[in-house]
């Protein structure tokens, strides 16, 4: 289902400033699933339970430019969108209202196939930090420092296999 990679890549890109405009709060509602928005013991963690178990068995290295490289199980899905935090920065802390740029790579879930980078096309990208962000992206960067390092997941509920509906982001504060 390989038509489906420019949406769910496009989908990906836009969750990072556009999922609030969805209606979705930053406290998600129970109801809607079995699993509310769980923040792992850790306090590393943003999503279910399950989803944030999958999220960290992903394995972010980098290659020989300093890229990061998102190491999966293919075919690799989660049920809602997730966030991990890998490593907390140690610039300023990120508090609501700033405004941050970021570096991220989008990697296929299904294939592990790198969609997009702004590494490789030398295009960060910035926006503001507040709830118009996916809300486990809001909560997680609310918890970190620039320079941080956040793995988020996003799925495209539209997919019509669902090994096709994620895509992972390797996001960089900068």
């Amino acid at each position: 289902m390989k038509k489906h990679l420019p949406i769910v890549a496009t989908a990906a890109a836009a969750a990072l400033v556009l999922a609030g405009c969805s209606g979705e709060t930053s406290e998600p509602d129970a109801s809607a699933s079995g699993d509310s928005m769980t923040v792992v013991s850790d306090g590393t963690g943003f999503g279910t339970e399950a989803d944030v178990a999958a999220l960290s068995a992903i394995t972010w290295s980098e290659d020989e430019d300093g890229y990061p490289v998102l190491e999966l199980e293919p075919p690799a899905s989660l049920s809602d969108a997730t966030a991990v935090v890998v490593d907390a920065g140690d610039g300023d802390p990120v508090v609501e209202g700033d405004v941050v740029t970021v570096d991220y790579t989008i990697t296929n879930g299904a294939d592990g196939t790198v969609l997009y980078s702004t590494y490789e096309s030398a295009a960060p990208e910035s926006f503001t930090v507040d709830e118009q962000l996916a809300p486990v992206l809001y909560e997680a960067f609310r918890t970190v420092n620039v320079g941080a390092d956040v793995l988020f997941g996003s799925v495209d509920t539209t997919a019509e296999d669902v090994d096709q509906s994620t895509v992972y982001m390797a996001v960089t504060i900068t």
